[in-house]
This record gives structure tokens, C-alpha cells and sequence, in this order.
């Protein structure tokens, strides 16, 4: 997938000011697993379980050999959670030795190939009880969260919560991601007036502000500055959709990618970060390259959203 143009000059003028970044390449996933991967009918109908979700979550993590993943709805929806000793259990399946996650009703969690120093793990004041985790990886900090999915005015407020803290701690070379559940003004233009989401799948309309499509949350974030990261790697904007995922669409009679619907899930990076970014792509069975179609199917089925990956280069004394 070639780069956003537009970028590709930001790049080069970037490294100029900053050097070229050289080193080694640092992957990183970002994946909402739908309620812990709870049992739930296919896109064939038939009842697929945890287990089968679990196993083709690992054997996809196992082909793409991520450093760093970030994961979101670590509960289901029978309020069994995970737990530390689950998702270090899980970790270690696919080469991950370090594990956070938030103790939460809807936890978030980080895994990792590398140590981690936590910084902060919970939900803040007026925060969601999805929680957030700031990690120390690699010389990068990492924030995983997932924000607020009953609309968009409890979501605001999580963004400025989230953004005073990077304030606060005066956070540079900072990746922040997850299920952000908002709307990016860079995807507009796929957007019908109401969201697909309560005409398709009857479900309520959590992205309406005022009856009209929110963007202030995204818009949040892009303004403190963050870089959108797959907007970069992803030039079209209806190959950069992570919901639903196959099994959803399909199961409700739309051919993905026919089905337009939404983006949700994010890869925010700070400014500093702009000359180590390397490749970037969302596995939705859209924007890949055909010949990694056979890959991404090991992750189709387990969830109802698309992982995001970025790489990015950093020196080789961070790798540690």
C-alpha cells in the first residue's frame, strides 16, 4: 500500500530537520476482541466458540509477530473477565512475556515481546470503566484505551481527559490507540447523513450529535496535534473502515467490503514520531495486499472489528 503523497513530503522534510531515523522495526497491533471472545454466531450461521476465537486470534498473532499489542473488551458479556494471570497466559502463546491490563467491567490490556514500565493503569475521574494504560515500551509511550460507545458527549470528554494527561505528563514519542468509537472528518465523505449503524443493524445510534454525524471526538484528538497514522498508509478512505469486520456484515446480508461502515479504531502518533513511521495497514480484507488475504483470514472470524498494525523504526538501543 502506497503512502498518503502528501505525507510521503512531510516525511522527506522530516527527516531532514531530524535526521533519518535507522535502526530496527518495532510492530504494532491495536484489536478490539468483542467481548473477550465470547461464543457468538459465524458469518455461516453456525454458533462458533471462545475457544475457536482464541485460536485464531493466537495463530494470527503467531504469523504477524507483533512486539506490542493492544487489546480492547477484555470482558465479555456475561461479566467474565480477563484476568492477569489469563492475559499473561495468552501472551506467552504468541511470544509475549509482559502483560498490563486494567481491572476493570471493560477492561483494556497491553501485551509485550520487550519489558514494560507502567506508568498508569485505571480509569481517571469522569472516565469511562473502560480504562487506560499507559505503558513505557521501547523508549515510546504507549496509551491503549477505549472510549465511551453510548455517545458522543461522554466520548468528548474522555478525548480531554486523555489529552490533559499526555498535557500533564508532557508525553513526546507517544502512540495513542484503540476503539476510539468516534467518527474521523478524513472518512466524511463515506458518511450518510445517520449512521449505518442504526439504519443496518438496528442498533442505536451512538455517533448522532444533535441528529447529525459527530466528529468532535476524533477531531479532538487531531487537533492537539496527533497524526492519524493509517490515514497516512491508507490514501483511500473506504479501505480504512474497521467495523464491522466480515463475520458482522455478512451475517447481517452485506458482502464486506461492499458494506461501507465505519472506522473506529485508531493509531494516533505524536509529531516527533512522523520520521520513524514505516508501513501501516488496517486487516480488513480491503486494504491489504491480495497476497495477504490467506493471512488476515485467520483473524476474520474472531471479532467484529478489523486490527489496525503500524511499524515503525526505531534506533536499536530502544529495543531493549
Amino acid at each position: 500500500m502506497k503512502p498518503n503523497p502528501l505525507f510521503a513530503a512531510v516525511l522527506a522534510a522530516a527527516m531532514l530537520v531530524a535526521g533519518t531515523v535507522s535502526g530496527a522495526q518495532l510492530k504494532i497491533i491495536t484489536h478490539n476482541i468483542r467481548d473477550a471472545f465470547s461464543p457468538r454466531p459465524s458469518r455461516t450461521q453456525s454458533y462458533r466458540s471462545e475457544a475457536a476465537n482464541h485460536r485464531d486470534f493466537v495463530a494470527f498473532m503467531k504469523k504477524r509477530a507483533p512486539d506490542i499489542v493492544c487489546l480492547q473488551e477484555l470482558c465479555n458479556g456475561q461479566g467474565e473477565r480477563f484476568t492477569a494471570a489469563k492475559l499473561a497466559a495468552m501472551a506467552k502463546e504468541y511470544g509475549h512475556n509482559y502483560s498490563a491490563i486494567v481491572d476493570s467491567s471493560y477492561g483494556v490490556g497491553i501485551t509485550s515481546k520487550y519489558p514494560m514500565k507502567v506508568v498508569f493503569k485505571g480509569s481517571p475521574k469522569g472516565f469511562s470503566v473502560r480504562g487506560i494504560i499507559h505503558a513505557e515500551i521501547c523508549g515510546l509511550n504507549i496509551l491503549c484505551t477505549h472510549l465511551d460507545a453510548s455517545g458522543p458527549v461522554p466520548r468528548l470528554r474522555e478525548a480531554h481527559i486523555l489529552l490533559d494527561y499526555l498535557r500533564g505528563k508532557k508525553l513526546n514519542r507517544c502512540l495513542l490507540m484503540g476503539d476510539l468509537n468516534g467518527r474521523s472528518p478524513f472518512d466524511g465523505d463515506l458518511y450518510p447523513d445517520r449512521p449505518l449503524r442504526s439504519v443496518d443493524y438496528k442498533t442505536p445510534p451512538f455517533s448522532l450529535l444533535k441528529e447529525n454525524v459527530d466528529y468532535s471526538v476524533i477531531s479532538t484528538f487531531l487537533s492537539y496535534p496527533l497524526i492519524d497514522t493509517m490515514r497516512i498508509f491508507v490514501p483511500n478512505a473506504r479501505d480504512r473502515m474497521t467495523w464491522p469486520n466480515h463475520w458482522y456484515s455478512e451475517r447481517y446480508g452485506h458482502k464486506f467490503p461492499d458494506v461501507v461502515g465505519e472506522r473506529l479504531d485508531y493509531i494516533f502518533a505524536t509529531p516527533d514520531l512522523i520520521p520513524t513511521l514505516r508501513k501501516g495497514f488496517i486487516w480488513n480484507h480491503a486494504c491489504e495486499p491480495a497476497e495477504q488475504y490467506k493471512e488476515e483470514n485467520a483473524i476474520r472470524d474472531a471479532s467484529d472489528h478489523a486490527p489496525n498494525e503500524l511499524i515503525l523504526e526505531i534506533p536499536d538501543a530502544d529495543l531493549k
